[in-house]
C-alpha cells in the first residue's frame, strides 16, 4: 500500500470517484463549477487548487479505507493553481449584487468592499444601474435617490433566485404575466446553454435552412428553439423514439440538425427552474388554449420586455427604394442578388463558372451582366433545392434559393470558393468572337497589350443568360392600352398570388387545343419518353400531374429543377398553361408534339394590389383561411382584372366580379374579412402604374429592344480546352439592397456598426416592404462588443412584426422611464426621451450610456397613453402582489393585459413623418406645471419600488386654442405699436393679460418689458411656427 504522504496531489476536490474492490481510483485534480460566457453558461471542469490537495495529504484518515493509486504525472503538480478562483469572482456581477441586497446589510458597493478582492467601483455602478433599468432594483433607495443603490423588488427576488441570466428570468417573470410561463421557461433554458441547433462542417447551408424552417417563419431564433424543443418532447412524451430502432432518436436528431446532449441538458434545466419558481409562489395555471399566432406575438412582446433596451430598427436612407433601383438596375429586387468583380470587357465568358458556384442553391438561374456586375435572378417558383420534407420555404416574395445565396458569403469556407479563373486573352478573343460574331476592323479591338474587347462587344450593354434556351414563347401581358382585363383563374398559390389566363385572346381555344393534341398524343403513344440522364433545366416537356382522385393527365410544362438521388431522378417541373408546380419521376416526361411547340406560354402570374397580410401575423404570410377561401372564390371562375401595374412578368390587379363591381372586389372583401390591411405598393409598381396611367396611348407603339440580350446557352463551351491563365478573382457579394441593415436605438451604440451573428435565422433577413415607411425594429438577446469597441454583434435575434407603431409601443410599454415630447405649439405628441431617469436635483440622466430619443412615426394620443398605463399598472399590480396573488386573479389579469395589448396594436394608424426634437436627450424639458401626473397613491404596498412607473402626460393646447393665443399675441404687439407711437409714458396704466403666459400687465412699461423678454419670445415662437 502506497502512504498518504505518496499521494499525488492530483486529486478531485469534489470527492468524486469510483471504487473497486477496496481500491479508490482518483480521476484528477477537476472540479465541476458554473462557467460562464458571453453568450450562454454551462458545467464545466476545472483544476482544482493546491490548498484542497494539501488538506489530504494532511488527513491520512480520509482515505484510510482504500488502497491508493497515482493515475497521474508528479509533473502535473506544477500545472495546479495555488488556490481556486473564488466564487464571488467567478458569479457574474448582477445575481452578487442581489445577493448582497437579500442580506440587507447596506448598500452594496459597501459590503463588496470587505472582499479581499472586491469588484471595481465602476463595475459595481454600472451593474446597479443596469439592475434599475430591467426592474430588478428601484430607482430609489428607502426614499431617496441613490445611483448606488436601490430597493429590492419582487422581479429582483426572482432573478436572484433563479440561475440564468438577469434578462432570462425577467423573459420568464414576464412570460408569467402574459400567460405563456412554460414558453418563456423553455426558451430562458435554451438560451442559457449551448444551443442544441448543429452546425455540422461543410453542411452549413442545410444546417441553416433547418434553423430557419424550425422558426415557422418566426423570424425569431428564440422561437425556432423552442419549436424544436416541443416536438422532441412531444415525441418523447408519446413514445415515438421507444418503438423498434434504438437509433431512431438519433436518426431524428441528425435529419432535424439537433445535438441531442445539449437538448438534453436544456431538458434538465427546464425542470430545475420549475422547481425553484414553485419555491417562489410562480406556477403554471391550466389557462385558456390561445391560438398559436396569438401566443407568438405575445412572446415576443415578452422579449422586447425582458431584452430591453437591445432594440435595433431598421437603417434606411431617404431614397431608399431609388437607390435600390439604380443599384440593381432595374431588376426585380426580390429576386435578384449581385455579385462584382468580374472583368468588365469579357463578364459573359465566366457565365458557367457563376452557375456552378450557385449550383447549390438553383439550377434556373437567370443572369445578366453589366459591366464588372453580375444580377444573379432566381424563379419566384417554390424551390426543391432541399430535398428533405423537415425543410420549408422561408416566407415571403423572396425565393428561398436568393436566401441561401446570401447565406453563402457568411460562411468563410464558401465565401472563400467564390471565385473565377480568368481566361487568357487569345482564349477571350476567341470566345467572344463566336458569341458575338465577327466584327468589322476587330484586329481595332487591340492594342499594345493584347485584346481589349471594346469593339467585341459592340453596342450590347445589358447581357441575359439563361440555362436552356426555352422553345416556347412567354405569356402574353396585357398592353399598356388595356386597363382593364378579363381574365379566368387557374391556379391559387396563396391569398394574393393566384394565375390566370385571358379570356380577352384565344387563350382558352389554344388551352382547349393544346389539351386535345396532348391527350391524343399520349393515347396514341406518338410522343417518346424523355431520356432521364438528358434532361435539362429550362427544357419543355409533357409532365404527369395527378388529381385528387389520381386520375393522370399530361400538360405542358419546363423543368425547373433536376432532382437526383441515390434511387432515381426526380425535377421539378412548372406547368406553363396553369401555374403549379409539381414533383415528378424524370421517367415520366414525354416529349412535346411539334403541333403545339408555337404557342406560347399561357399561364400569367397575378398579386392582388395595394393590400398585405394583417399586421398582427408574426408568420409574415397570409392566413391559411384566407388562402382557402380566395381558391374556393376564385378557381376555374372568371373574373374583371383591373390592371394596377405590370412589372417583371407580374401583373397587380384589383379583382372585381364579372359585373365589375368594385365594391364587391376581392381585395376590398379580404380587408373587410379581416384577412388584409391596405398597404402601398413598391417603387417599381407605382412607376408602372404611373406610367400606364399617362402614357398608356403612346405605349400602343412601345417596345424593350432586347437585341442586347444574348444567350450563352446556343454555344457550346469545352472547359477542357479552354486556355485559363493562372490568375484567379475573388468576386465580391452576393448582395441584396433588400438585405436588413440595422442601426441601434441607445445612444452610446447609435454609432457602432451592427452585425448579426451567422447562425441566426435573421442573418438573411430581407425587407419585404421597402416602401412602408413606419419603422422595423429588431430585439437582440445578447450582444457582444468587438475588441475595437467599433461593432456589436447580436445573438439570439427576434424580428418584431411589422404593425405600425409598435416599436413606440414596446418601447413606452416596457422602459423603466419616459418623458414625452410635444410640438412647438403644444397641441401633439413627437416623441419621447426613454431611459433609466433624471436626478431630480441636476436634472442630469442617470444613465446617459443607454437613453433613447426617439420621434414618433404615427400620430400618438392621449388614449394610446391611458391605455399604456393602464398595461404597466396591471404589470405592476401582478409584480406587487408577488407570491400573494391567487390564481383566479392571475388569470383574469393576464387576460386583461393580453386584450389591452393586443387592443393596442390591432388599432388602425396612420405614417406620420417623424419630428426632431430640439433639446434630445434632455430630460426634465416640461414644466412641473403643464405635466400630467397620474395618482397611484394606496394602489401598491411600495409605491417607490415599482417596476414600471406610470408615465405623465403634458397639457395639450387645441388648434383652436392656437388660434385665439395668435390672435392676442397680435392684438398685444399692436397695441405696443400704437402707443409708442402716441409717445404715451411707461407708466401709463394698460391693464392687459399675456393669455399665451398667462401675466397681468399693469403698465405700458410692463407691456414692453414683457414682450421683450426671452420667455415671451420662446413661448411666442412655439405658437407661431
Amino acid at each position: 500500500m502506497i502512504r498518504i504522504a505518496d499521494i499525488d496531489m492530483n486529486v478531485i476536490s469534489c470527492w468524486k470517484a469510483f471504487t473497486i474492490a477496496n481500491a479508490v481510483f482518483i480521476k484528477g485534480a477537476k472540479e465541476n463549477q458554473l462557467l460562464y460566457s458571453p453568450s450562454h453558461q454551462c458545467l464545466g471542469s476545472t483544476v482544482c487548487e493546491v490548498r484542497f490537495c494539501l488538506i489530504l495529504k494532511a488527513n491520512p484518515k480520509l482515505l484510510a479505507n482504500y488502497r491508493r493509486y497515482r493515475t497521474t504525472d508528479r509533473k502535473a503538480n506544477l500545472a495546479l493553481p495555488p488556490y481556486a478562483t473564488p466564487e464571488l469572482c467567478r458569479t457574474p456581477l448582477s445575481h452578487v449584487v442581489l445577493k448582497t441586497k437579500i442580506l440587507d446589510m447596506g448598500e452594496p458597493r459597501a459590503l463588496l468592499a470587505l472582499a479581499i478582492d472586491p469588484p471595481n467601483l465602476a463595475d459595481i455602478n454600472r451593474t446597479i444601474l443596469n439592475l434599475k433599468q430591467m426592474g430588478a432594483l428601484a430607482i430609489k433607495s428607502k426614499g431617496r435617490e441613490c445611483c448606488l443603490d436601490g430597493d429590492l423588488t419582487y422581479l429582483g427576488r426572482v432573478i436572484a433566485a433563479l440561475p440564468v441570466d438577469p434578462h432570462l428570468a425577467k423573459l420568464i417573470v414576464m412570460g408569467h404575466m402574459f400567460g405563456c410561463e412554460r414558453e418563456a421557461i423553455i426558451i430562458a433554458a435554451g438560451l442559457s446553454l449551448k444551443s442544441f441547433h448543429a452546425r455540422p462542417f461543410q453542411d452549413e447551408l442545410n444546417a441553416f435552412l433547418s434553423k430557419v424552417s424550425w422558426a415557422y417563419g418566426s423570424f425569431s431564433d428564440c422561437l425556432a428553439l423552442l419549436n424544436a424543443y416541443d416536438l422532441w418532447q412531444g415525441m418523447q412524451l408519446r413514445g415515438e423514439f421507444l418503438r423498434p430502432g434504438a437509433s431512431r432518436e438519433k436518426e431524428w436528431a441528425k435529419h432535424s440538425y439537433i445535438e441531442l446532449d445539449s437538448i438534453r441538458e436544456v431538458h434538465k434545466l427546464v425542470q430545475e427552474l420549475q422547481k425553484r419558481l414553485e419555491k417562489v409562489k410562480i406556477c403554471m395555471f391550466n389557462a385558456d388554449n390561445y391560438p398559436k399566432s396569438d401566443q407568438s406575438i405575445v412572446l415576443k412582446l415578452c422579449m422586447a420586455s425582458a431584452f430591453f433596451p437591445y432594440y435595433y430598427k431598421r437603417n434606411v436612407t431617404d431614397d431608399y427604394e431609388k437607390e435600390m433601383d439604380r443599384e440593381l438596375s432595374g431588376h426585380d429586387p426580390f429576386t435578384t442578388v449581385v455579385v462584382s468583380g468580374l472583368p468588365s470587357e469579357t463578364n459573359i465568358l465566366y457565365d458557367d463558372q457563376i452557375r456552378n458556384i450557385f449550383r447549390d442553391c438553383s439550377q434556373n438561374l437567370k443572369i445578366s451582366y453589366e459591366g464588372s456586375k453580375a444580377y444573379i435572378q432566381f424563379p419566384r417558383t417554390r424551390s426543391a433545392v432541399n430535398k428533405e420534407e423537415h425543410f420549408q420555404d422561408i416566407p415571403g416574395e423572396c425565393p428561398t434559393a436568393m436566401h441561401l445565396a446570401l447565406k453563402m458569403r457568411q460562411i468563410p469556407r464558401i465565401q472563400k470558393s467564390i471565385v473565377i479563373r480568368l481566361f487568357s486573352s487569345e482564349e477571350s478573343r476567341i470566345k467572344m468572337t463566336e458569341i458575338l460574331g465577327e466584327i468589322e476592323d476587330l484586329n481595332q479591338g487591340k492594342d499594345q497589350k493584347g485584346f481589349t474587347g471594346k469593339k467585341i462587344l459592340g453596342r450590347g450593354r445589358m447581357r441575359l443568360t439563361k440555362p436552356v434556351e426555352c422553345t416556347l414563347r412567354p405569356p402574353v401581358m396585357p398592353s399598356p392600352a388595356n386597363h382593364v382585363w378579363r381574365i379566368h383563374v387557374t391556379h391559387v398559390e396563396n391569398a394574393a398570388s393566384f394565375w390566370a389566363i385571358s379570356n380577352e385572346t384565344h387563350a382558352l381555344k389554344d388551352l382547349s387545343f393544346i389539351q386535345t393534341c396532348v391527350e391524343t398524343a399520349v393515347s396514341q403513344n406518338t410522343t417518346p419518353f424523355l431520356d432521364p440522364d438528358d434532361i435539362n433545366v429550362g427544357q419543355i416537356c409533357l409532365a404527369p400531374f395527378r388529381d385528387l382522385e389520381f386520375v393522370c393527365s399530361f400538360y405542358r410544362a419546363r423543368i425547373d429543377e433536376v432532382i437526383k438521388t441515390s434511387e432515381d431522378v426526380k425535377v421539378m417541373v412548372y406547368f406553363v398553361d396553369y401555374g403549379n408546380v409539381d414533383t415528378v419521376k424524370a421517367s415520366e416526361l414525354r416529349i412535346v408534339p411539334k403541333s403545339i411547340q408555337g404557342i406560347p406560354m399561357l399561364a400569367v402570374e397575378c398579386m392582388l394590389a395595394e393590400i398585405k397580410p394583417i399586421s398582427k401575423s408574426t408568420t409574415a404570410v397570409w392566413d391559411e383561411r384566407a388562402s382557402l377561401w380566395l381558391k374556393n372564390r376564385t378557381l376555374n371562375q372568371d373574373f374583371i382584372a383591373q390592371i394596377y401595374s405590370v412589372v417583371h412578368g407580374v401583373v397587380r390587379v384589383h379583382l372585381l366580379p364579372p359585373d365589375g363591381s368594385a365594391k364587391n372586389s376581392i381585395n376590398e372583401t379580404l380587408i373587410q374579412m379581416g384577412y388584409a390591411v391596405r398597404a402601398e405598393e413598391f417603387y417599381l409598381s407605382k412607376q408602372n402604374h404611373q406610367l400606364r396611367a399617362i402614357y398608356s396611348r403612346e405605349f400602343d407603339n412601345f417596345f424593350v429592344d432586347d437585341s442586347s440580350s444574348v444567350s450563352c446557352s446556343t454555344y457550346s463551351f469545352n472547359s477542357k480546352n479552354l486556355n485559363y491563365s493562372r490568375s484567379r478573382v475573388q468576386l465580391k457579394g452576393p448582395d441584396s439592397p433588400l438585405l436588413l441593415r440595422f442601426v441601434a436605438l441607445t445612444r452610446s451604440g447609435h454609432t457602432k456598426g451592427v452585425k448579426i451573428e451567422p447562425s441566426s435565422v435573421n442573418s438573411t433577413a430581407l425587407d419585404l416592404e421597402p416602401q412602408n415607411k413606419h419603422d422595423r425594429f429588431l430585439v437582440a438577446s445578447f450582444i457582444t462588443l468587438n475588441p475595437s469597441e467599433l461593432d456589436v454583434t447580436l445573438r439570439n435575434t427576434t424580428l418584431m412584426p411589422s404593425i405600425p407603431g409598435i416599436m413606440t409601443m414596446c418601447l413606452l410599454l416596457f422602459c423603466p422611464a419616459a418623458e414625452l415630447r410635444a410640438s412647438k405649439d403644444a397641441t401633439t405628441y413627437t416623441g419621447a426621451l426613454i431611459g433609466v431617469g433624471a436626478d431630480s436635483q441636476t436634472r442630469s440622466s442617470l444613465y446617459p450610456e443607454e437613453d433613447i430619443e426617439m420621434a414618433f412615426d404615427i400620430n400618438f394620443t392621449e388614449d394610446d397613453l391611458l391605455m399604456i398605463n393602464e398595461v404597466r399598472f396591471l404589470m405592476n399590480i401582478m409584480i406587487d402582489e408577488g407570491e400573494e396573488i391567487p390564481s383566479d386573479k392571475q388569470l383574469r389579469l393576464q387576460k386583461k393585459l393580453r386584450l389591452l395589448v393586443f387592443r393596442l396594436l390591432e388599432k388602425k394608424r396612420e405614417y406620420k413623418e417623424p419630428e426632431a426634437y430640439l433639446n434630445a436627450y434632455h430630460w426634465k424639458m416640461i414644466p412641473e406645471e403643464d405635466l400630467l401626473k397620474p395618482d397611484t397613491k394606496g394602489c401598491f404596498n411600495n409605491p417607490e419600488a415599482v417596476v414600471f412607473p406610470l408615465h405623465s402626460g403634458i397639457v395639450l393646447r387645441t388648434k383652436s386654442t392656437n388660434n385665439k393665443l395668435k390672435a392676442d399675441i397680435m392684438e398685444l404687439r399692436s397695441l405696443e405699436q400704437r402707443l409708442g407711437a402716441e409717445g404715451t409714458p411707461v407708466v401709463e396704466a394698460v391693464n392687459v393679460e399675456c393669455t399665451l403666459c398667462e401675466m397681468f400687465l399693469k403698465t405700458y412699461g410692463n407691456l414692453q418689458s414683457h414682450l421683450a423678454s426671452n420667455a415671451h419670445f420662446q413661448n411666442e415662437m412655439k405658437i407661431m411656427s
